[in-house]
């Protein structure tokens, strides 16, 4: 493997070579981006508040979605869904399509993630987030695990959406 600090933005790169990058100190992390998406092992699907990421419109559903419930029980109101696109470490760019409802933060489904390819590794510091040979570090808070994109890319968004309408699930940016 080899490592570079990069002005507290640690990359590594492993032997089988997988590109991993993380903050290595909380200036670093802050400066980098404020956002957090949650990475939940209980999510159906990939959730977020109706006022997250603004500059990407909330659209109608094209297709029937289960209801959606918090973890006490709760039914959860529907308002669409919308497609955010991000940048992560080294240049790596994906697309994320959530159901928007009444939640208070983005949430990552890691279940529909495992199922559209992705590989998920945890371990009690963390872990990351795999597609293909490239992988994002899972930032750990307490007990909860993020993923921290470096920022949202100001792309048009609705031309997004009219490439993968009916996605709810994260793609590879191409």
């Amino acid at each position: 493997p080899q490592v570079w600090d990069l002005g507290g933005l640690t990359v590594t790169t492993s032997s089988d070579g997988f590109v991993l990058a993380s903050a290595t100190t909380a200036t670093a992390a802050t400066q980098a981006c404020a956002e957090l998406l949650l990475f939940d092992t209980g999510a159906a699907t990939h959730v977020c508040p109706p006022w997250y990421a603004p500059e990407c419109p909330t659209k109608p559903l094209q297709q029937t979605v289960a209801p959606l419930r918090t973890v006490s029980g709760e039914l959860l109101t529907t308002h669409g869904y919308k497609t955010v696109c991000y940048e992560f470490p080294h240049g790596i760019q994906a697309t994320v399509t959530y159901v928007v409802t009444d939640v208070q933060y983005p949430i990552l489904s890691v279940s529909l993630l495992t199922a559209l390819g992705y590989s998920a590794t945890l371990n009690n510091k963390g872990g990351y987030l795999a597609y293909k040979k490239a992988a994002v570090v899972l930032t750990k808070r307490g007990t909860l695990l993020y993923l921290k994109p470096l920022r949202r890319l100001q792309l048009d968004c609705a031309t997004v959406q009219k490439q993968i309408p009916d996605a709810c699930d994260v793609t590879p940016a191409p």
